[in-house]
């Protein structure tokens, strides 16, 4: 599973490291279904991804939990 990288860690020398600037894709990314999505499922993606790229990925779990009825767990 890839997340986005918060600010503080771009912003750390954790990405100076050699291997993270070989420019190669990851593997993994490349198995996503993007390219293979049409219609409506394609529009979502695509707008999901630009809020995903303004808001952040927790911000945008937050404002996915306040608009829909989440499963709530309950402690054993």
């Amino acid at each position: 599973m890839h997340l986005p990288i918060p600010g503080e860690v771009t912003q750390s020398q954790l990405f100076d490291l050699p291997e993270m600037r070989t420019g190669e894709t990851d593997p993994n990314l490349l198995k996503l279904p993007a390219p293979g999505l049409h219609g409506t499922f394609s529009k979502a993606y695509q707008l999901l991804t630009k809020i995903n790229a303004k808001i952040g990925w927790d911000n945008l779990l937050k404002a996915r939990s306040s608009v829909f009825v989440m499963e709530e767990v309950f402690p054993v």
